[in-house]
């Protein structure tokens, strides 16, 4: 048996199994977001190559000027964090620890 973990107690069957199913959820939501960051990488990738290719300059910076004014990467950023945050809260909610 493993030593007991300060200011957590032992979980119940249901408990565990709410717990499990939160990292279930966490890996799912993950994945979500790796996706939205290669989808966001992808757009500043094609306005990268847009701005070497192409006879118009003004589309291409016009295109990562939007990009850069939408904030897009700091917006996906703060969802994966907020996400982990809410993972956690919730994964707290279910264990009810007493520590800080």
């Amino acid at each position: 048996m493993n030593a007991p973990i300060t200011g957590y107690r032992a979980l119940t069957d249901v408990e565990a199994a709410l717990i499990n199913q939160i990292k279930a959820k966490g890996a799912e939501i993950e994945a979500l977001c790796d996706q939205v960051d290669a989808h966001v990488n992808e757009q500043y990738d094609k306005a990268f190559t847009s701005e070497v290719d192409t006879d118009d300059i003004d589309v291409a910076n016009a295109e990562l000027n939007r990009l850069d004014n939408t904030n897009a990467s700091g917006w996906a950023g703060e969802a994966r964090i907020n996400f982990q945050k809410a993972l956690m809260f919730l994964t707290r909610a279910v264990a009810q620890p007493t520590s800080f």
